[in-house]
């Protein structure tokens, strides 16, 4: 009973940090390889693969409080790959529609485009190369007229006439990069039926673009669709787009326009079923996979 309540109660202290995971089914699975990387590097030498090799992989969600689509017609994009139709109020049409209730706006957005990447397991040691392009974007506390005005255009009517007051701060976040990973793990104790291991991933990142964008108060009066009275506002802003800022030429999507560095640190317990093998094996597919409770 101490156990389960133990469990409940680290449960709920996490939660707010595991929700944030994705591609969970697989990362987690025993057939993970190379995607149990980025979850936990110690995962390499614990799986049923000794060896695994990846082309190309894609994962992503979003999610928002303020853009949606109806269930019937997001199921029915999924099968025809027809996507709906809204209005606004000016009747331009709109391939989604939003939320309009009196709430702060919310929204992230995260993808992972795995690269070439491989892992190797040789005995109790394991060793991993990994390569992806990243791009997270986060939207937090947009207000609800603002909101609806990016939806409506400036020349919704409703919303014209009203002095707006806000004194919250609104955070718009977008960052791309590409990330290398090197990892290594050891099966560094075993007795008996236990397993520990323990696994790192030294990841050099290549920055191709960031924006952010802060408003801290707001005071500001719409009087129709072409006319706009700030009164006050605290705006920070900054970005680094590859974008050639002299001659506004594009550059490459791809162009380093920072560095950076990661590491993830990872460690896995087991309580295997008959303890562990001593035989010697002279290749890489013959030691069998130890189960576990």
């Amino acid at each position: 009973m101490k156990r389960k309540a133990l469990f409940i109660i680290v449960f709920i202290v996490l939660h707010w940090s595991v929700r944030t995971q994705d591609m969970l089914g697989i990362s987690n699975s025993n057939y993970a390889g190379v995607y149990g990387i980025s979850m936990n590097p110690s995962s390499m030498v614990t799986n049923r693969l000794y060896m695994d090799f990846n082309l190309i992989g894609l994962q992503g969600f979003a999610v928002s409080n303020y853009i949606y689509m109806q269930s019937s017609e997001f199921f029915q994009f999924v099968r025809n790959r027809t996507l709906p139709v809204y209005y606004t109020d000016e009747n331009e049409k709109r391939n989604y529609t939003i939320d309009r209730t009196n709430e702060f706006k919310q929204g992230a957005q995260n993808l992972k485009i795995t690269g070439p990447s491989a892992m190797i397991v040789k005995g109790r040691h394991a060793f991993g190369l990994t390569s992806s392009f990243r791009s997270v974007t986060s939207v937090r506390d947009l207000s609800p007229e603002m909101a609806i005005f990016f939806y409506e255009g400036i020349d919704y009517d409703p919303q014209h006439n009203i002095n707006y007051t806000h004194d919250h701060t609104t955070r718009v976040n977008s960052m791309a990069w590409v990330e290398l990973g090197l990892s290594y793990a050891y099966n560094f104790h075993r007795y008996r039926w236990n397993s520990w291991s323990a696994g790192i991933t030294l990841k050099p990142l290549f920055g191709n673009a960031g924006l952010y964008a802060s408003t801290m108060d707001g005071d500001y009066y719409v009087h129709n669709d072409d006319s706009l009275s700030v009164y006050n506002g605290t705006i920070e802003f900054g970005l680094a787009l590859p974008v050639d800022y002299e001659t506004d030429e594009a550059l490459s999507p791809l162009k380093t326009r920072g560095f950076g560095f990661g590491v993830d640190l990872g460690i896995t317990f087991q309580y295997t079923e008959k303890g562990h093998s001593t035989a010697m094996y002279s290749r890489l597919c013959e030691p069998p996979f130890e189960e576990y409770n």
